[in-house]
């Protein structure tokens, strides 16, 4: 296999996004609003090949982390028919990604394709909600005696303090490169903003999921590639 224009200079100047996004994501985790997903792509490449057979790479400092992206990654593309190897399969904790060392791992599989993942920018907003008392109000059980013959239409009123919280709303960008395993030419570049995640998980299958949406949308997935 041949990688003449992939870069690990640009590939790791943005290393270490997974833990950083797990440790935004352990303050997230009073925001009640749905994970959104928003996807731009681009190619300088009019009628870029077609991919059946790919090869995942998360770039994180954290080995374990960067597999559970890559394993997740590999699930979103085997659901459409392709076949994928997350690059933890091949390349343990103390190998560290390098032109060389992805190259040599492509030399077990025969991937046509090379999925590279790493962080653009990370944007939090935190919202303190204060205290407050919230009453509420029932009516008196009917099958005790009465005070006054208007008690039948009173109510009984119930306060509740509801303690104060912090709402921490996330805005994780991603930059995904996808590349020939022949001859390292970049074929596609997916920008993936996911906002509103509340867990590290959730994260990566919504941003993971658009990915490979993304990538059949486009006609790049070649489901007779297997």
């Amino acid at each position: 296999m041949v990688l003449s224009e992939l870069s690990l200079a640009t590939w790791h100047r943005r290393a270490n996004w997974l833990p950083v996004i797990a440790l935004l994501l352990l303050t997230a985790g009073c925001s009640n609003n749905p994970t959104q997903v928003a996807i731009t792509q681009h190619s300088e490449l009019s009628d870029p090949p077609r991919v059946g057979r790919m090869f995942i790479l998360g770039l994180s400092d954290d080995y374990g982390v960067r597999a559970r992206f890559e394993r997740i990654a590999a699930d979103a593309l085997r659901r459409r028919g392709i076949t994928a190897w997350p690059s933890s399969n091949f390349m343990s904790a103390d190998i560290t990604p390098s032109r060389d060392s992805v190259a040599a791992a492509l030399q077990d599989v025969s991937a046509d394709g090379v999925m590279v993942t790493r962080l653009v920018s990370i944007a939090v907003d935190v919202t303190e909600i204060e205290e407050r008392t919230i009453v509420k109000s029932n009516r008196p059980a009917l099958d005790r005696p009465l005070d006054r013959p208007l008690d039948l239409f009173s109510y009984e009123y119930t306060e509740y303090n509801e303690p104060g919280y912090l709402e921490v709303t996330g805005t994780v960008s991603l930059s995904t490169d996808l590349y020939s395993a022949s001859s390292g030419r970049l074929l596609y570049t997916f920008d993936t903003v996911t906002t509103d995640t509340e867990s590290e998980f959730e994260l990566m299958d919504a941003a993971t999921e658009a990915l490979a949406e993304s990538m059949a949308r486009e006609g790049l997935l070649s489901v007779t590639g297997r």
